[in-house]
């Protein structure tokens, strides 16, 4: 009997010390990207961006018929939502181009190209007092702070003198699988619940 407990007793000190030091290390080791790393993106192959279409979807302007001169912050929103990273703030819509390039993401092309999903117009006036105008395009529709018909470039040339397009640059969108992190757990079994080892 003495002989089976002294076994016991020392198996379980090792188990202990051995599962204690563990923990340090597995500690130790995930404490430098815990810092550094704020969420968990998933990672990626070159030229692939992680496209958040729901949030972006919810943030495009829906009733609205008319301008309320927010174009640039609407357009900004729904970028931001659309790859999950702030872009840096600027007065007006004709600045925004260069914070569309910083991003990482959009790259700019020829204004003539054909527009895709996520192109982004930026409308340069022909006055100085004038703001300039920011558009998005998605399912061949343009928008900023209200829908639409077309391109103001097309709506309106007399009022704008060069328009410049700013494509997000992906060879293939991944959209991330809705609420994969929230699981429903399976109840453990009374028998795993009481036993002492879990």
């Amino acid at each position: 009997m003495g002989s089976r407990f002294s076994v016991y007793l020392l198996v379980g000190i090792i188990a202990f010390l051995f599962l204690g030091r563990t923990e340090q290390l597995f500690a130790k080791a995930s404490k430098e990207p815990c810092k550094k790393i704020k969420s968990f993106t998933p990672p990626c192959a070159n030229n692939v961006v992680i496209v958040n279409k729901k949030e972006f979807e919810s943030s495009l302007p829906k009733r609205r018929k008319t301008s309320g001169g927010m174009c640039a912050r609407v357009v900004r929103t729904c970028i931001e939502k659309l790859i999950g990273r702030p872009l840096d703030r600027k007065d007006y819509a004709k600045e925004y181009g260069e914070a569309l390039v910083k991003t990482g993401l959009y790259r700019e092309q020829s204004p003539q190209a054909q527009p895709r999903d996520f192109d982004v117009h930026i409308l340069y006036p022909r006055k100085k007092s004038h703001y300039g105008h920011m558009e998005i395009y998605y399912k061949g529709k343009w928008y900023s702070d209200f829908y639409q018909k077309a391109s103001l470039w097309q709506l309106w040339p007399k009022e704008y003198s060069k328009v410049k397009l700013y494509r997000l640059a992906y060879e293939r969108v991944v959209i991330p699988p809705q609420n994969s992190t929230i699981q429903k757990r399976s109840k453990p079994s009374t028998r795993l619940a009481q036993s002492p080892v879990y």
